[in-house]
């Protein structure tokens, strides 16, 4: 999402979004899926705008059961994604300078390990099914 904010201009090249208050999050941290299409549907991101919702009575009755989204610049809330429900204001995407990600395992190591442990066996039977049915 944060390569469709920049495309559309709504976030610079050195900022990055992070869930806010409002975001829907699975058990990993990250937004629902259903919740991301939303947002990116009513700000319309995308390579075609013109691609989401034109607008129709089924459609409105949709976005305001759900509630609507805007993108804040600045002026009087925080940058970012923000849900009105009723008359509730909550911020879904929240733009920030930076980013503290750390590794939470070593990958290389898993699947040094992982390769050190199976992949003799697996070669092994793999070359024996390929050599029973040559040609």
């Amino acid at each position: 999402m944060e390569h469709w904010l920049r495309q559309s201009g709504l976030l610079g090249g050195s900022e990055f979004i992070v869930p806010g208050a409002g975001a829907r999050l699975d058990r990993y941290g990250n937004m629902s899926r259903g919740q991301t299409v939303q947002i990116m549907s009513q700000l319309r991101l995308g390579l075609d705008p013109y691609m989401w919702s034109g607008g129709s009575k089924r459609s409105n009755r949709s976005v305001a059961r759900a509630g609507r989204i805007f993108w804040s610049r600045g002026d009087r809330i925080p940058r970012g994604a923000w849900i009105v429900t009723g008359k509730t204001i909550k911020p879904l995407l929240v733009v920030v300078g930076s980013t503290n990600y750390k590794p939470r395992f070593n990958i290389r190591n898993v699947v040094e390990t992982t390769v050190a442990k199976s992949f003799p066996g697996a070669f092994r039977k793999a070359l024996r099914m390929a050599m029973n049915t040559r040609l």
